[in-house]
């Protein structure tokens, strides 16, 4: 299990760690009640769903006061329970042993790779003719 508490969610160092360390499933612990109104919430959910699609590992996210999720391996968010609402959530999830991806596989290259393609495309020469 990669256990994930708040705003360690939206650092993939962390997620990534504990994979490669053998957890099948994210659980994701959150006291959003910071996110008293706007989309900060729903932010906060789609960016720990990102952990799912970079590691390719189910998610079951629990919160106090923000939205409580169950996101599948691809991150698609199966089913939530919305800001301020008390219920219980029951979902499903299929532990993933085997998955791996590009970023299990070579770390965080994405965000630096675009970075430095960004910066070369700004520094090439135009022909404005």
């Amino acid at each position: 299990m990669a256990p994930l508490i708040c705003y360690d969610a939206l650092d993939p160092r962390h997620a990534l760690r504990a994979v490669r360390d053998g957890a099948e499933v994210i659980v994701t612990l959150s006291n959003d009640s910071w996110f008293t109104a706007g989309n900060a919430a729903w932010l906060h959910l789609v960016g720990a769903a990102f952990r799912s699609i970079e590691t390719r590992r189910p998610q079951l996210r629990a919160t106090n006061t923000g939205i409580s999720a169950v996101i599948s391996a691809t991150g698609d968010v199966v089913s939530t329970a919305d800001v301020h609402v008390r219920t219980a959530l029951v979902g499903t999830v299929r532990p993933e042993r085997r998955a791996w991806t590009a970023l299990l596989a070579w770390g965080e290259w994405f965000g630096p790779s675009a970075l430095a393609v960004g910066l070369l495309v700004l520094a090439a020469p135009r022909n404005n003719s």
